[in-house]
């Protein structure tokens, strides 16, 4: 039976590579957030004295980025009908195969100054492999985690798990490596088409994304000054005596 989605692109080519690069946003900023996070981690673990000035606001961080990195992976996962989401795009691309040719090919990219060398690539689908790609993702055990925290504390928080302090989650932990080699899965399989329909490739990868590290040097050159002028005071003091 169609999705939403599925209907809604209605064998669209272009519909198609647009949820899928709407897709690849959540995918790409699941995956720069989860990076963040484990480098904000070893960062204060070379930085503790830094970090435990403001313990506060670093808390407040990192569930800020836990719950952002959760709710892109949510969306990666959802089963609602309507959403973009890889299991609905896996549907609707097997429901696309007449916008996977050359022809078409051409057609959306008619005002590429490569498109002729770049359709020469094979632009086809193979239905048997989205099939098995199907399978493997509704089967994922990482995907059933996350469609738990979807349906018992993301998109809502249940009242049966509410009220046993979602033990559900505890059953469910997401490690850092589970989450990194599935948010890596996810943009191959979605490269994988959009560069067979638009040859556009997404990458991970952003700019800045080491810019912390200036934010924690000049907090501890701050700090060290912070204490110098302290201990000048002290004996400042201490000379009055």
């Amino acid at each position: 039976m169609p999705t939403k989605v599925e209907k809604v692109i209605m064998n669209d080519g272009g519909r198609l590579s647009k949820a899928l690069e709407v897709l690849m946003h959540d995918i790409v900023y699941a995956s720069i957030y989860n990076k963040l996070i484990f480098d904000l981690i070893e960062c204060r673990n070379t930085n503790n004295e830094v970090f435990n000035e403001s313990n506060t606001f670093w808390y407040l961080v990192f569930e800020s980025l836990k719950e952002s990195r959760m709710i892109r992976l949510c969306r990666i996962c959802d089963k609602e009908t309507k959403s973009i989401s890889i299991g609905n795009l896996l549907q609707a691309i097997k429901g696309c195969k007449n916008a996977f040719s050359k022809d078409e090919f051409r057609k959306r990219l008619k005002d590429n100054p490569f498109v002729e060398s770049l359709s020469e690539y094979d632009r086809e689908i193979d239905i048997d492999e989205i099939e098995i790609e199907m399978k493997k993702f509704e089967n994922n055990l990482i995907v059933n985690k996350i469609r738990k925290w979807r349906n018992n504390y993301i998109a809502h928080k249940g009242i049966t798990e509410g009220l046993v302090d979602f033990k559900i989650l505890k059953e469910n932990e997401l490690t850092y490596q589970e989450i990194s080699d599935f948010i890596e899965d996810s943009r191959k399989l979605i490269n994988k088409y959009l560069h067979t329909l638009i040859a556009v490739s997404w990458s991970d990868k952003i700019i800045g994304n080491e810019d912390f590290n200036s934010l924690i040097r000049f907090a501890s050159i701050g700090l060290n000054k912070y204490k110098e002028d302290l201990e000048l005071e002290f004996k400042k003091y201490n000379k009055n005596e």
